[in-house]
């Protein structure tokens, strides 16, 4: 087989893997632990401040037509009342196929107590999904300039009860699963995944906190992903942490809080599946100042 022909074929299957899974794969990241937009609009404002956060995920570096993921966020509270909103565009490439998802979110916060709060989220957006055939060297001249674009809504719900010190979360962020069929029309997907986080940070001693996470990736057709991590913040400046998702991959973490407002981070996800390589992921988040002599505490979650 000549290798322009491997690559064609490389290319379709990742197209078709893409059809199958993107509906399902909702851009979570390594990072999540800093941001947790994609995973629950409840987590909308979560900080008093603004944040926006900007992350690049490039999966299984090497393999031509491998999964990228671009994601761009913004969310902040309203500073007197008790609502918040956000904002979330995401890319997700594989093969000859992306999909652009857009979101807009919204919270509500009550008080259960001095230092707990219950956030309800929604959020309402769409996504564009588009094949390329161009981009895979295609030899067919049925294939040739031919070009697949396909648009729909979507809707999401989330609650998220939570302190300075401690959250727990359930995010359903696609409740309107939609995929398309290969005559190109459109249905619902009932496999809607369910997302549950949880953390808690203990101060250890003055310089080291303590971080557990738990992830936990639940859908309809009965699949399941854990993804257990733990990360010791140094100083209040530099964090690194471990993660172990079940069944995929390892990967260490970095993150460093260069001022008060930035923070930016590496991770290197390492897959259980040794014909596969790695993947690196990089995030920088800017928290904006609401008020003038405003302290900004760091992010731990």
């Amino acid at each position: 087989m000549k290798r322009n022909s491997k690559i064609l074929l490389l290319l379709l299957l990742l197209s078709f893997f893409a059809k199958v899974s993107m509906s399902q794969n909702l851009g979570n990241n390594s990072q999540y632990i800093f941001n947790q937009l994609s995973l629950n609009p409840a987590y909308a404002g979560i900080h008093k401040s603004i944040q926006v956060d900007a992350n690049v995920r490039e999966q299984w570096v090497g393999l031509e037509g491998a999964p990228s993921t671009h994601q761009l966020s913004m969310h902040g509270a309203h500073l007197y009342k008790p609502i918040s909103f956000g904002m979330l565009l995401m890319k997700d490439r594989i093969g000859l196929t992306s999909v652009y998802d857009l979101r807009f979110s919204t919270a509500y916060r009550i008080h259960t107590s001095y230092n707990t709060q219950l956030s309800f989220g929604l959020q309402a957006g769409f996504f564009s999904h588009q094949i390329d055939y161009e981009q895979g060297d295609i030899t067919d001249p049925a294939l040739r300039n031919v070009n697949q674009n396909f648009f729909a809504p979507t809707i999401g719900a989330g609650i998220m009860w939570h302190s300075p010190r401690f959250y727990i979360g359930l995010g359903v962020p696609h409740l309107l699963m939609m995929e398309f069929t290969e005559d190109s029309e459109l249905s619902v997907d009932n496999s809607r995944q369910y997302y549950f986080t949880a953390g808690y940070v203990a101060k250890l001693n003055s310089q080291v906190y303590f971080k557990p996470n738990v992830l936990l990736k639940l859908t309809e057709s009965g699949q399941y992903q854990i993804d257990v991590n733990a990360t010791f913040l140094l100083n209040k400046k530099l964090w690194l942490g471990l993660s172990y998702s079940h069944q995929n991959s390892v990967s260490g973490l970095v993150s460093l809080r260069i001022t008060e407002q930035l923070q930016a981070g590496y991770s290197y996800d390492h897959p259980l599946e040794k014909s596969l390589n790695g993947s690196h992921e990089v995030q920088i988040s800017y928290r904006f100042k609401r008020r003038k002599f405003e302290r900004l505490s760091p992010i731990y979650f």
